[in-house]
């Protein structure tokens, strides 16, 4: 059971979103109907591979990511995400998706960056893709808030050594340590998730439906 947290709202910077928050058909069958099977098939090349064959269960060390934020970085860390479904990121016309790690669609691997700003206890990290987008917290009028990929570098943010609160995740280990949440910073009491429908976008969650929170982590030395 996640431990219920007070939401509190930043002030935030003005950014320029990359994309809007677009539903993604729920199987292959409407993704193709809808004219985005061909659009990620062309985009092949662009996207990495980082599929799993099986699930891996492999531990994130928070006493580690703490040694290594003392020492500057000359470019992310690169991980493999899946979720307890088995299901992986998949990048779509822009929009992050989780989908079967057996799709024809390839799954993508996320560059990570501590955010040496806040509270190394919690290991904040920013999350990022292909050098050119990053994970963001952003909420508009009433409603929940949403997750978005806007146009940025991980790299830029973890060398401004800003708070970027909005950009932010605390990581915590569920309690056999061999999975993880990522809880917002802006938004405490929401986490990054995953729908049980296949070919839907990430997005943020308070735990307390049917969403997937928990996630798989695979450090990589490179990503391919």
């Amino acid at each position: 059971m996640m431990k219920e947290s007070r939401n509190s709202e930043k002030n935030k910077p003005g950014v320029d979103a990359d994309t809007e928050a677009t539903a993604i058909p729920a199987d292959e069958s409407d993704l193709s109907s809808a004219g985005l099977a061909g659009e990620a098939l062309s985009q092949t090349s662009l996207i990495r591979e980082c599929g799993f064959q099986a699930v891996e269960v492999v531990s994130w060390d928070h006493n580690i990511m703490r040694d290594e934020s003392s020492a500057k970085l000359s470019r992310p860390w690169y991980f493999r995400i899946q979720d307890i479904r088995q299901q992986i990121f998949i990048l779509v016309n822009n929009i992050l998706i989780a989908g079967p790690s057996k799709s024809h669609l390839s799954g993508h691997c996320m560059e990570v960056v501590p955010n040496r700003t806040l509270d190394s206890d919690r290991s904040p990290v920013i999350m990022g893709l292909n050098r050119s987008k990053i994970l963001s917290c952003m909420k508009s009028g009433e409603g929940p808030p949403q997750l978005q990929l806007v146009t940025g570098d991980v790299m830029d943010l973890y060398e401004k050594h800003e708070e970027s609160l909005e950009f932010t995740f605390y990581t915590q280990p569920n309690v056999s340590e061999t999975t993880w949440y990522f809880e917002s910073a802006a938004f405490p009491g929401w986490f990054l998730s995953t729908s049980p429908e296949p070919y839907k976008p990430l997005r943020l969650s308070q735990g307390d439906n049917s969403d997937t929170t928990l996630f798989y982590l695979k450090k990589r030395r490179i990503c391919k």
